[in-house]
């Protein structure tokens, strides 16, 4: 028996996958980032090392990671990153994120420039500098700024 089809002609599957783009995924990347070991010049107490300080960063970076932090943490294990546990983790509508390091009672922040300054003391030379040229993230720990970055995407096919 013959089945007779009025309809329109299908087109073939290689005509289909054609017509289907694949869509743009951004790349993202570290911009103008600088970390200040010791922040307050004339203070020891002050200092810490470059390793503690991306370890507390990546660390507050991987409680909420998305495109743009999966780049920062990459970036940051590049860098001899290793992990440590958070604890009271929050994030505002802003970006703005803050949180406590477990073992030392650290107190962590990543925000603005704009958001920082209001909560730590003045920036360092380098962390000043850095935000001129364009970071647009700041990281403090316990009232100090250590580090500032920023982070940007282009689309990619």
């Amino acid at each position: 028996m013959k089945f007779l089809w009025f309809g329109k002609k299908k087109k073939s599957s290689a005509a289909i996958q054609e017509d289907i783009q694949t869509p743009e995924l951004p790349t993202w990347s570290v911009n103008n980032f600088v970390l200040v070991e010791s922040p307050l010049a004339n203070s020891f107490k002050t200092d810490r090392a470059a390793a503690q300080i991306t370890t507390y960063l990546a660390g507050l970076v991987t409680e909420s990671a998305g495109p743009a932090e999966l780049a920062l943490l990459e970036f940051l294990q590049e860098r001899g990153t290793t992990s440590c546990v958070l604890k009271q983790f929050s994030q505002k509508s802003d970006g703005a994120r803050a949180a406590k390091v477990s073992d030392s009672g650290a107190t962590l922040l990543l925000g603005s420039p704009e958001l920082i300054a209001r909560a730590t003391m003045p920036f360092a030379r380098e962390i000043t500098a850095a935000i001129d040229a364009g970071a647009d993230q700041v990281f403090a720990i316990d009232a100090l700024a250590y580090a500032a970055f920023s982070l940007s995407s282009s689309a990619k096919n």
